[in-house]
């Protein structure tokens, strides 16, 4: 640090520019503590990370932060060739086998041994039991983000990661996704609506679409007008076309389409 900061007073005294303090703490030998660190599920880092590391880059870049992912000592241990030492595992064995019980003995001895092997099998069964019994739940693996910065800027980039962890803009697209296939399948609905009851619209003198209140207001001007009595000279005209107008206002007005 005290060469970093010498450095920095050199290049000021010559009219340069004052290295950033990202800068002084990369160019230090002493790793700098974190001004905040939160914990994340480890399968959910990918979505912080985001495609060729684009979303954590935005994050940095939005909220003034720089963001590190802290490696669990199992992976520096493994990236410095201290790790455990992979063994290869034990290939099962392929061949004939006894049912639970039963020894794989022939001859007099088979008698004798029977017994014995049952007994076995019976401990190993119970002992295998129990373990299981005792195993408990494994717990979920997390992962820790560091984050360097002011109050200000550590505040803003955990409200994103949160935000990308919880992948809130991808479920926030497939909610306005989901939202426009209905509004446009009710207005596909709507249309065929007004197609198959395009005709009764016109036998009431209505453009497609009109309410219920307009229905009922030009159904009774029309029977009125074309009621049998009103037309004592021309009464068969009269009742043909006071039933089509009766029979357009009650499509209309009894469907369950709309």
């Amino acid at each position: 640090r005290e060469a970093a900061r010498a450095a920095a007073a050199a290049a000021l005294a010559a009219g340069g520019k004052l290295p950033s303090q990202l800068a002084l703490e990369e160019s230090s030998d002493e790793e700098p503590e974190p001004d905040l660190e939160i914990q994340i599920p480890t399968n959910r880092v990918k979505l912080l990370v985001g495609p060729g590391g684009a979303t954590i880059k935005d994050i940095q870049r939005k909220s003034k932060a720089r963001i590190q992912i802290k490696k669990e000592e199992e992976e520096l241990n493994r990236a410095f060739g201290s790790g455990p030492i992979e063994r290869p595992k034990a290939q099962p064995y392929k061949g004939p086998r006894a049912p639970k019980g039963t020894a794989l003995l022939t001859g007099p001895t088979a008698a004798l041994a029977a017994p014995a092997a049952a007994a076995v099998a019976e401990a190993g069964a119970v002992a295998g039991k129990e373990d299981e019994a005792e195993e408990e739940p494994q717990q979920k693996r997390t992962t820790t983000v560091e984050i360097f910065g002011d109050s200000k800027a550590v505040e803003k980039a955990v409200a994103m990661i949160e935000e990308a962890v919880a992948n809130k803009e991808q479920k926030q697209k497939q909610r306005q996704a989901q939202y426009d296939r209905k509004r446009e399948q009710k207005h596909r609905d709507r249309q065929l609506y007004h197609l198959r009851h395009a005709r009764d619209y016109e036998e009431l003198g209505l453009p497609m679409g009109a309410s219920k209140a307009d229905i009922k207001k030009a159904y009774k001007k029309l029977a009125v007008q074309w009621h049998p009595d009103k037309h004592p000279n021309n009464q068969e005209e009269a009742s043909k076309r006071f039933q089509e107008i009766a029979t357009a206002y009650n499509r209309l007005m009894c469907s369950n389409e709309d």
